[in-house]
């Protein structure tokens, strides 16, 4: 094999890896996008889900007070009156 074939296959090769390369490239920035889509619509079922939380809660302070809301949710007086005076200044 002469010198300027084994420069062409080097070259050959070369483009073969470096298109290989681009592939994985653009496969990976494809999963990099879905996987923020995905979460994305996870972080907006948790936001919803904490807000009905939240609601609940407060629900609770209002019909049975705060201390016994607390005590029902598992949470200090402190976090449902928090909860209860953010509604409000909400509403």
């Amino acid at each position: 094999m002469s010198t300027r074939e084994a420069v062409k296959g080097y070259q050959r090769r070369i483009a073969e890896l470096d298109a290989g390369h681009s592939r994985a490239r653009s496969r990976l920035a494809a999963a990099q996008r879905r996987r923020a889509e995905v979460l994305a619509a996870q972080d907006r079922l948790v936001a919803r889900a904490q807000k009905a939380v939240d609601d609940a809660v407060i629900a609770m302070a209002v019909e049975v007070g705060p201390e016994l809301a607390a005590s029902l949710a598992g949470i200090g007086v402190a976090a449902v009156r928090q909860l209860v005076r953010r509604s409000r200044v909400a509403r």
